[in-house]
């Protein structure tokens, strides 16, 4: 089942929110007193900076695209690598029997070039069972065909499979820490509105001044990328 896409909501950044959630802490810290009146104590603020500073510390958005996209160059990499391991086998093939020979095709040779990453590790697979009759062809052998060329594709492959699936479970961790991290913000920025919607009722008809101290700006959006 596909998580439920959510967004931002609201307009901070997430390093401007975490500022006004300080912001808006000691203040209500100055006027304690008074809040207590509403509910709001000591354990309430402590709590409410640790959030904060627990949101502040999660990894961000940048940081987990800079580690997918690392690996997805490792794997590009390693994928190269593996087209260059089918090449090196497929040569001495094409030299003896050309380029539209059935002994070539039988390698999947003309899908090498376009092939994505699953496509080509089937290639490195299948080639290491492919590849054993033309040990003994004279044709091929001449040509250069050893097991030694063949021995080279059974590491290509563990290289490339491990590659990928370092790459997908990066890009798995990219998308569950954007969540994570927007619904933290969530609900960070929920109980930031709360502490002031409370301050800012008891100061309302008190004190204009401190009342207007515990008026968020800007107002809540629905803006921001889905998630």
């Amino acid at each position: 089942m596909k998580d439920q896409e959510v967004t931002r909501q609201n307009a901070l950044s997430d390093a401007d929110l975490v500022a006004d959630c300080r912001r808006r802490s000691s203040q209500a810290r100055l006027d304690l007193a008074d809040l207590q009146a509403e509910g709001v104590t000591v354990a309430d603020l402590d709590s409410f900076d640790q959030e904060a500073t627990a949101f502040e510390k999660m990894p961000s958005d940048d940081a987990l695209e800079y580690a997918r996209v690392a690996l997805r160059q490792t794997r590009d990499a390693a994928l190269e690598a593996g087209r260059s391991a089918l090449r090196t086998v497929l040569s001495p093939v094409r030299r003896a029997y050309g380029d539209t020979s059935p002994q070539l095709r039988r390698f999947g040779a003309g899908r090498l070039a376009d092939a994505n990453t699953a496509e080509v590790l089937n290639l490195l697979q299948d080639a290491q069972t492919t590849g054993t009759a033309y040990l003994t062809d004279p044709k091929t052998t001449a040509e250069g065909f050893t097991q030694a060329r063949l021995d080279g594709l059974a590491p290509a492959h563990a290289a490339l499979r491990t590659a990928q699936q370092q790459y997908l479970d990066a890009d798995q961790t990219r998308q569950q820490g954007t969540r994570a991290r927007v619904l933290a913000y969530n609900a960070l920025d929920t109980r930031c509105a709360k502490l002031c919607a409370r301050s800012y009722d008891h100061y309302a008809e008190r004190d204009a001044t401190k009342a207007k101290a515990y008026v968020r700006d800007p107002a809540p959006s629905a803006g921001g990328a889905t998630v």
